[in-house]
C-alpha cells in the first residue's frame, strides 16, 4: 500500500516497532530528533497527531488501556506508533486519522473509562516534546471530559509557559491596577465586571444576565470602567491586551 509520500509501505511488523522504540525514547526525554526521523522514514504521513490516553484511575498504560487493532475496519493500517510513561499512553498517528483512532480507542476500551487528549497537528520531530507537554497540561484542566482537543487549552498553555519564563506582573495592562485600587477604596466590583464582560465577547445582554444586572445598569458600569481605567473597549488590541493580562494575573 502506498504511504503518504507515494512509496510502497514496508511490512508494518518491521516498521512500527522501530517507530515505537524511537517514540519511547522521545517520551522518556532520552532521544533527539535525528534518530526518530530515520526510524520511520516517512511511514507515518505528515502532518502528525499525538494522542495522550489515560484511564480514569491514572494507572500505568498500556496495561490499563487497550490499543486498537493494527488495522481499521477497511483493512488499512493506522500508521500508528505507541509509547508510554508512568500514567499516559501516547499514540503517534497521521493527523487525518486521529478522529478514527479516537473512535477505535473508545470501542476497544468500552468497559473502561478513558480520557483522550488530541495534540495540535505538527510536522517536525522537534515538536513532539512540546506537544507532550501541552497534552499533560490539558489533562490537568479537562475535568471529567472523555475527549479533549488540546487546541482548547493552547492559549492557557502559552500563558503558563510565558509566566514561567519571567515575572510578568509589571507588564499587565495598567487599567487592571487602576480598577483594583478603585474597587478596594469604594468596595465595588468593577474589575470582576470587566472580566465577565470580556469573557463574554462584550455581549451586554449575556453579561448582564450572568451578573444579575439590567442592561442599562451594565452599560453605565462599563462606561465607568472605561473612564476609571482609561481604556477603550471598542479597540480590539486593547481588549486582547486586557484578556491576556487577566490570564497572566491568575
Amino acid at each position: 500500500m502506498p504511504d503518504g509520500n507515494g512509496s510502497a509501505s514496508r511490512n508494518s511488523s518491521e516498521i512500527y516497532p522501530r517507530i515505537s522504540d524511537a517514540l519511547n525514547r522521545f517520551i522518556s526525554d532520552s532521544a533527539n530528533g535525528e534518530g526518530f526521523e530515520e526510524a520511520f522514514d516517512g511511514a507515518i504521513p505528515r502532518p502528525w497527531g499525538l494522542l495522550g490516553v489515560r484511564n480514569q484511575s491514572g494507572h500505568r498504560s498500556p496495561g490499563c488501556v487497550e490499543i486498537p487493532r493494527e488495522f481499521d475496519e477497511h483493512g488499512e493500517p493506522w500508521h500508528m506508533a505507541h509509547a508510554c510513561d508512568d500514567s499516559t499512553l501516547y499514540l503517534l498517528v497521521a493527523y487525518e486519522s486521529t478522529a478514527a483512532v479516537v473512535e477505535a480507542l473508545k470501542a476497544a476500551n468500552k468497559h473502561r473509562t478513558i480520557v483522550v487528549v488530541q495534540s495540535l497537528p505538527f510536522e517536525s520531530t522537534s515538536a513532539i516534546a512540546q506537544q507532550r507537554e501541552l497534552i499533560a497540561f490539558a489533562f490537568t484542566l479537562c475535568d471529567s471530559k472523555t475527549f479533549v482537543n488540546a487546541k482548547d487549552y493552547a492559549l492557557d498553555f502559552l500563558v503558563d509557559q510565558l509566566g514561567g519564563l519571567m515575572d510578568t506582573s509589571g507588564l499587565l495592562h495598567p487599567g487592571i491596577a487602576m480598577l483594583e485600587r478603585y474597587d478596594r477604596h469604594n468596595r465595588s466590583d468593577l474589575l470582576h465586571t470587566l472580566k465577565v464582560y470580556l469573557d463574554n465577547d462584550c455581549n451586554a445582554q449575556k453579561c448582564g444576565r450572568l451578573l444579575f444586572l439590567h442592561r442599562n445598569s451594565l452599560v453605565y458600569r462599563v462606561r465607568r470602567i472605561q473612564e476609571i481605567a482609561n481604556i477603550d473597549l471598542s479597540d480590539p488590541c486593547e481588549r486582547s491586551y486586557l484578556r491576556l493580562s487577566f490570564l497572566l494575573r491568575r
